[in-house]
Order: structure tokens, then sequence, then C-alpha cells
């Protein structure tokens, strides 16, 4: 008897589990330049509670992308309002602090990386390169190559016909969606002009891609989150564990409102609503044990006039505006 009651728990249950997933809207910097620019970018962490196995990156939902190759990289910072704002190439800090102090990269010198991020040298995560290499920069995720049909990632070596694909794996334990210091919840994803053709051996080099034709702000998925033709990867039972980065913990943090995200035709929202809200937190005041230590500070443009709600939610998927009726 205990083992039919059993049986019917696992026949009948509904499996959950800790996923680890993020998701990217797409805007192009110059709406007028690329009108037809979109679409979104969606993040895997293969193991949910570890940097083994790397992270997937799926770029088959971009759309209106010019064709040809463009650089691909994920930036320090979440605030795409400009390109002077998001930040060099992502850089993860090391010990709690950036290898400023190292060696200095030289021509000749021999550096050797290896896939695992335990006990690498800091100096690994500061080189502009390519994957597959474990020589690179975390936010170096090497090129997009784009035709009418869509956008496909491509690394080192690799051409539409052979190697480049949708969906790809970034491995080398370079960057995660959970971990406190490789996290990229709430960083910036680019797309560059040109492609990136040049590796650069000094430090902080950020190669030859030009400047973003577009960004996305990486943020957390909704388990069960799908828009058509695309499927989830999870189920609404799931929980997903990604989480922003924790070393060093934010002290300020902005949410930028776009107006005229989707259209008004098909329910887009945002019409004509633009403006930001900055979150900033007094870590002095923290640090001596007071409670107003959080200060939000809100600009609003094309809000009607009364009394309206505001919110933080739980996660950071920004798909419903391009949806008839603002769900997924």
């Amino acid at each position: 008897m205990l083992y039919l009651i059993l049986l019917a728990l696992i026949v009948g249950g509904v499996y959950s589990a800790d996923i680890t997933e993020g998701v990217a809207l797409v805007r192009p910097n110059d709406l007028a330049a690329h009108p037809n620019l979109g679409g979104y970018v969606t993040f895997k962490q293969v193991s949910a509670t570890s940097l083994a196995g790397g992270v997937t990156v799926d770029v088959s939902q971009l759309t209106g992308v010019p064709a040809g190759r463009h650089g691909f990289h994920i930036h320090q910072f979440g605030d795409s309002s400009s390109s002077e704002k998001v930040g060099g190439h992502f850089v993860p800090l090391c010990s709690m602090r950036r290898a400023l102090d190292d060696t200095p990269i030289t021509g000749g010198e021999i550096l050797t990386c290896g896939d695992a991020a335990l006990n690498r040298d800091c100096k690994c995560d500061e080189i502009h390169g390519f994957p597959p290499s474990a020589k690179r920069m975390p936010g170096d995720l090497g090129n997009l190559d784009c035709t009418a049909d869509g956008c496909l990632l491509c690394f080192t070596g690799d051409t539409r016909q052979s190697g480049c694909a949708a969906v790809k794996t970034l491995e080398q334990e370079k960057m995660s969606l959970s971990d406190v210091l490789r996290s990229v919840v709430g960083r910036s994803i680019a797309i560059h002009k040109r492609p990136d053709t040049t590796p650069n051996i000094t430090q902080f080099g950020l190669g030859d891609a030009g400047p973003a034709i577009a960004f996305g702000t990486i943020g957390i998925t909704a388990p069960a989150a799908a828009l058509p033709p695309a499927t989830a990867t999870s189920t609404s039972g799931d929980t997903n564990v990604a989480a922003p980065p924790g070393k060093p913990k934010a002290e300020k943090t902005i949410c930028i409102f776009r107006k005229n995200v989707g259209t008004a035709s098909d329910g887009g929202v945002n019409q004509d609503i633009e403006g930001r809200a900055i979150v900033s937190i007094d870590l002095s005041k923290k640090l001596a044990g007071a409670t107003d230590y959080c200060n939000m500070r809100v600009e609003m443009y094309g809000v009607e006039q009364g009394v309206k709600s505001f919110h933080f939610h739980d996660h950071g998927d920004l798909r419903y505006g391009l949806t008839s009726n603002a769900e997924l």
C-alpha cells in the first residue's frame, strides 16, 4: 500500500527544480537608424548552484540586426541609457580588488589560464579575447553573425557554415547568473557596429568592434515564461535562483522607463511615458545602524495626473511589452 501511495505521488505530482535563467530585451541606440532591431537574448546557467558547466546563451530571437558580424559583449553596468554609462567589458573583482597592482602584461609574457576559476590568475579575466579561450574577459562573448534569417553566435575559428550557432555555451567558469563575484544579472549586453577581430593582449583592452548599436539589461526570468515561437525551458513550479552579484554590494541601481515599448496597435506599454527611478544606499548610515539608509528618486514624464501604484516585482523579464496583452 505504501508503495502504491508513493507511486501515485510521483506520477501525479509536478516536478519542480531550482533554475538559473536570465533574459535581456534588446533595444537599438538609434531607433531611426535601426527601426527593426529588437528581440531578446536568454541566458541559462547549466548548473543552478555552481560555475561548472558554464552559461548557455541563446540569440535565436534577435531580429533586425544589420547583416554581417558584430562584436557581442556583456558590459560592467546595467545603466544602458548611454554608451558611456555601461562601462567596459565585464571584469569581476579579483580577491575584492581589481588586479591593477599585478605584474603588467607584456607582449612576451606567457600567461597560463586554466578552465577552473579557483586559483586562476586575476590577469586571465583582464585580457580582451575570444571564447573558448580562458584568457579573456568574462564579458567577451565572441561575435554575432547575422543575416536576414537571424543571428548566430561565433567563437574563435567558427564560420556560419561550421561552428556558429544560435545557442552556444560559454564555459571556463567565466560568468554566472548566481555567483556573488561573477553574476551578470543586472549588467548590460551590447551588440557592436563592427566585428571584434583583434585580441588586445594588454590589460583592459576592449578590442576593435566600435560603438554599440544596441543594448539590453539582463534581468531574472519568470519561471515558465516564453514568447512564441520560443518555448519555455522551465515550469511554473520551478524556482529561479538567479541573483545579482554581491562582491562588491551595489550602492546604487537604476530602472529606465523607455517610452513606446511595443506599439500602440498591439497594446504596447509605456506609450509616451518615460523616465527613471534611482535607488541608492548610504553605506555610512547603514554601517552606523540607521534605518533610513535607502533613498529613491523617481523622474517620470508623460504620466496622467492622479495617484499611481509603484512597485518592485520579483523578476526582470521585460518581454511582456512585446505582447498584445502585456503578459508572457
